[in-house]
């Protein structure tokens, strides 16, 4: 990793680094993402984003681990219904 990538990377992790940076950040879109999963009877949705606009995502669920997203990453959440414990969302 060179100099810029570290760099670009810390950067990013610093942008969700508190709990009010995640909210303010990456808050609107998971609440959206959320609220498609529980509303919507379509079985698939898909949105495009930036590598930056990922790593906020993974940074408010604490995945982001300080290396910038590549070129064509993605993120893909799943949700589930379970007998015993109800919905769960996989990412």
């Amino acid at each position: 990793m060179g100099v810029l990538d570290h760099l670009t990377g810390l950067d990013m992790m610093f942008r969700t680094s508190t709990d009010e940076a995640k909210r303010l950040r990456a808050g609107p879109l998971l609440h959206q993402i959320l609220e498609a999963m529980k509303k919507s009877p379509k079985k698939f949705l898909m949105y495009s984003a930036h590598d930056s606009t990922l790593a906020r995502l993974m940074g408010a669920m604490g995945l982001f681990d300080s290396i910038p997203p590549p070129y064509a990453s993605a993120l893909i959440f799943e949700l589930h219904q379970e007998p015993h414990m109800g919905k769960l969302i996989q990412v």
